[in-house]
């Protein structure tokens, strides 16, 4: 793909972000996972926001499923990319669902210069981690599945609403808990977190590396959300959805 494709797609994309709208964007000829990292990275330059974070998509099967994804796909967030729960989120159109996150407050730059990816360093990078609900969607009309489209359009992510922050501390208890998603007050369903194979902290270490590997790093300030639940939901408009993370907390939002 030349040049001019991936700026042609790139401003497609970012005027898709910013209007919240669909357009007919081929995104099904992107011919390397670096094409598709340059298309991700022109648009969210088009867009021309501050980067505050980054959202990690895919950590389970489930979700791999619906998306269409071989892997673990990524990223960053404009500053816009982030809300307080506590008001009325309007769903774009082309949205794919919804799904529980946790999202991890950095308070230094990770990994350091010769630092491991391990998860007990990892734990000294964090400074709160809280529940979020992370709304995913499309900016093309044509549903193109694979790693590689999704990459470019930024990892589909739409928007993460933000819970109440608790102590880091409470990782320590990972392993056995349960979250619980409601619906205008019903349960939904349950689940188990973290699974060994899907650990947040292990995770972070491999976006870390991943980040590495392209001289990039996970930056003090940044928040860093991964899934929590193990599928996406579909959500519609008028519904309140509740996720709750026991000692971790929970987080609600309105759609609309």
């Amino acid at each position: 793909m030349n040049s001019q494709s991936i700026e042609s797609i790139a401003a497609q994309l970012a005027s898709c972000r910013r209007h919240r709208t669909l357009s007919d964007i081929d995104l099904g000829e992107i011919a390397s996972d670096a094409e598709a990292v340059e298309i991700q990275s022109e648009a969210l330059e088009a867009y021309g926001h501050e980067l505050e974070g980054l959202c990690v998509v895919g950590s389970s099967e489930s979700v791999r499923h619906t998306l269409g994804l071989t892997k673990v796909v990524f990223s960053p967030i404009p500053d816009d990319g982030f809300v307080h729960e506590g008001r009325p989120v309007n769903l774009p159109t082309g949205v794919i669902g919804a799904q529980c996150q946790l999202a991890f407050n950095f308070i230094r730059q990770f990994p350091d210069k010769n630092e491991n990816a391990t998860r007990e360093a990892v734990s000294t990078a964090i400074i709160t981690v809280r529940p979020a609900i992370g709304i995913f969607t499309r900016r093309s009309r044509r549903a193109f599945r694979g790693d590689r489209p999704a990459t470019a359009d930024f990892a589909y992510h739409f928007l993460t609403i933000l819970g109440k922050s608790a102590e880091v501390e409470v990782l320590e208890e990972f392993g056995s808990g349960v979250g619980t998603v409601f619906v205008n007050g019903a349960r939904l369903h349950s689940f188990s977190f973290p699974s060994d194979s899907e650990h947040p902290l292990d995770i972070l270490c491999d976006l870390a590396t991943r980040l590495r590997e392209s001289q990039r790093q996970i930056n003090a300030g940044d928040i860093v959300v991964v899934g929590a639940g193990p599928t996406i939901l579909q959500v519609l408009p008028s519904q309140e959805m509740t996720a709750d993370l026991g000692t971790l907390g929970s987080v609600s939002c309105v759609f609309a």
